[in-house]
């Protein structure tokens, strides 16, 4: 709001397109916006395992940087899979 001094006129158009170059650094990596205004940022993968003792505790599996609304898929192949479902993706055995 101070980058656009407060100014919402022409339906946001100012305050809009300030954001679309936003970039910020999160305590969780570089957040930006992309052409849709949808977080691209850094994904965490965990998984929670047993320790020697009984209990449980996450674990890092990996790190991903610059995940977007498509998950690194192209737009056009991501929505010839069509959105999540309980029946998208197929879930497809494997024996």
């Amino acid at each position: 709001m101070a980058e656009v001094e407060g100014d919402l006129s022409d339906d946001h158009a100012a305050f809009r397109s300030c954001l679309s170059g936003l970039e910020l650094d999160a305590p969780n990596g570089k957040i930006t916006l992309d052409e849709n205004r949808q977080a691209i940022g850094t994904n965490f993968v965990i998984e929670v395992v047993e320790q020697d003792d009984g209990n449980l505790a996450t674990q890092m599996v990996a790190v991903k940087e610059g995940v977007n609304q498509t998950l690194g898929i192209d737009s056009a192949a991501f929505s010839d899979i069509g959105l999540p479902s309980r029946d998208t993706p197929e879930c497809k055995t494997s024996y």
